[in-house]
C-alpha cells in the first residue's frame, strides 16, 4: 500500500516534467517562428510598372511611384515579388528597381509629424494620406514611434500612422 502513493507521485512528476518540456519546446518554436518572419521593407527607386506575373510582356497592373515602400516577399530571376500598404495582392517588379533606402507611407490623412516622439511635442506638419517619408535610421526612437526626415529636420510619427517600418 505504501508503494502505490509513491508510484503515483513519481508518475505525476514524470508527466509534469514531460508537459513542462513540451510547453517549453512549443514556446521556443513560436518565438523562433515569430522572429524568423521579419518583414523586409524596401523602397522603389524610380517609377516602375507592377505586374501580376514576372514577365516583361505581362500586362501592367499599375505603377509604383518613386520612394514607395514595399515589402519584399521573394526575388526570382531578376524579378522581385512585393506587397504594398494596400495589401491588395502580390505584384512583380524588376528587382533592380528596389533600393535599401527606407521610406514609410502615411496610412490616412492628417498624419501628424512631431518635433519629438511624444503626442504633446510641437507639431511640425500634418500630412495627407499616401505621403512618402524617408526614415531617419540614425535616431533611436521609443516604442510606438519612427523618426522621419522632414524639411525642418528630424520629425517623429506614430508607427500606427505609417506603413513600411
Amino acid at each position: 500500500m505504501l508503494r502505490q502513493p509513491f508510484l503515483r507521485r513519481s508518475q505525476d512528476a514524470v508527466l509534469s516534467g514531460r508537459f513542462s518540456h513540451c510547453l517549453a519546446l512549443l514556446l521556443a518554436t513560436c518565438s523562433f517562428l515569430s522572429s524568423a518572419y521579419a518583414a523586409d521593407y524596401r523602397s522603389v527607386r524610380d517609377p516602375v510598372p507592377a505586374r501580376t506575373v514576372p514577365e516583361e510582356q505581362a500586362p501592367i497592373a499599375f505603377y509604383y511611384g518613386p520612394g514607395t515602400p514595399v515589402e519584399l516577399i521573394q526575388v526570382r530571376n531578376g524579378w522581385a515579388q512585393v506587397r504594398d500598404k494596400d495589401g491588395g495582392g502580390l505584384f512583380w517588379i524588376p528587382a533592380d528597381a528596389l533600393t535599401t533606402q527606407r521610406t514609410v507611407i502615411t496610412r490616412h490623412g492628417e498624419t501628424e509629424v512631431r518635433s519629438a516622439p511624444d503626442q504633446s511635442a510641437a507639431l511640425l506638419s500634418v500630412l495627407p494620406a499616401n505621403a512618402v517619408l524617408r526614415l531617419d535610421t540614425t535616431q533611436h526612437t521609443p516604442p510606438g514611434w519612427v523618426a522621419v526626415e522632414t524639411a525642418q529636420g528630424t520629425g517623429y510619427v506614430a508607427k500606427t500612422d505609417v506603413w513600411g517600418w
